[in-house]
């Protein structure tokens, strides 16, 4: 007697397809964290730089140029910046990952039979751009401008 129970095999297509969709997913998910991450980092040097001003310098004068708060908010603004540097950096070395790999499933399903017309062609192009290093730029303009600010309200 034969065996009915035969596994249907899935269709490449459709797997694709799948497979498409998660990683349209994961770009959404992924595609505009620097903006967050560049807000987050003015909002704080902001604040770092408004409580420095609320600070009476003469007090500390005496304290060594280390030990002043002006010094210490600077040291941790540029700490702050280099590690959402590395954040935004890294985010986008893995949205370009998930990209190239949306861009060859794209073209894997645009060379089907009729497909062609219908796999937009922006979502077949590896490129992620290079918007991000807008936000690069932003926070490091920010973390520039507070340190500075910290350093000169500070009386160094």
């Amino acid at each position: 007697m034969a065996s009915s129970n035969t596994v249907a095999t899935p269709d490449h297509k459709d797997l694709r397809l799948v497979l498409l969709k998660e990683l349209g997913d994961a770009l959404r998910a992924r595609s505009e964290a620097e903006h967050l991450y560049a807000a987050a980092a003015v909002g704080s040097f902001g604040a770092v730089a408004w409580g420095v001003a609320a600070v009476q310098p003469e007090k500390y004068m005496c304290r060594s140029v280390y030990a002043r708060p002006a010094t210490v908010a600077a040291v941790g603004v540029v700490f702050v910046a280099v590690v959402v540097a590395a954040k935004i950096i890294r985010e986008h070395s893995q949205y370009a990952k998930l990209r190239k790999q949306q861009a060859r499933i794209a073209r894997d399903l645009a060379s089907l039979p009729g497909a062609m017309e219908i796999v937009p062609e922006d979502m077949q192009v590896e490129d992620a751009g290079p918007g991000y290093k807008w936000s690069l730029a932003v926070v490091a303009v920010a973390a520039v401008a507070a340190t500075s600010f910290c350093l000169l309200l500070g009386g160094l």
